[in-house]
């Protein structure tokens, strides 16, 4: 199976309530503590993607040191994530893959890592990014646009008509999608 995600933010203080500095709390994750929100995210993934699936994730994965990719990618069960970066995650892009403590490079522990994506599957063509944009490659065919970035509702996640879906975290519940649900939601785009 594959599955889609965004936005993890693990480690991130201010986008949990409960360790949140910023002084407009209403975009922050209603979480008692920030090991709680990390725990939450990490265990969802975890219920639904198994070890063979796929899980491609759309960017700002963790926050802090390059050491945190680690730490949280050991937690997730899957072993083949790959890695779409997103503005958070720009200080470890492709040109400066920071080195972990250990000596291995963050890169290494994804299956793939970069900025953007087009995948061809179940007969589908997905153009997959961090940002949101108003047009997309083959989006006169049909390819189905995903990204992150944008921290929607469940019911603000749709953008610019067409075939697009914020597949982040906070329009889902804390879960990711599996490709036969935006397969159904798109049917109807």
């Amino acid at each position: 199976m594959i599955f889609f995600t965004s936005d993890t933010h693990f480690n991130h203080l201010n986008i949990c309530r409960a360790t949140s500095k910023w002084s407009d709390i209403s975009r922050t994750r209603n979480f008692s503590s920030l090991d709680l929100m990390n725990q939450t995210i990490i265990d969802n993934i975890n219920s639904v993607v198994s070890s063979n699936d796929i899980l491609y994730h759309l960017g700002d994965y963790s926050f802090g040191s390059a050491d945190n990719y680690q730490k949280f990618r050991e937690q997730i069960n899957c072993n083949n994530i790959h890695l779409i970066l997103g503005n958070h995650d720009n200080k470890h892009g492709k040109e400066n893959d920071p080195v972990m403590s250990n000596g291995r490079h963050v890169s290494s522990l994804f299956e793939s890592y970069g900025y953007y994506k087009e995948i061809f599957i179940k007969r589908a063509y997905f153009i997959l990014f961090h940002y949101p944009v108003v047009n997309w490659n083959y989006n006169n065919k049909g390819a189905i646009h995903l990204f992150g970035h944008c921290h929607s509702s469940e019911h603000d996640k749709f953008f610019h008509g067409g075939k697009s879906i914020d597949v982040g975290v906070d329009g889902n519940n804390y879960m990711p999608y599996n490709i036969n649900e935006i397969l159904n939601i798109m049917r109807h785009k």
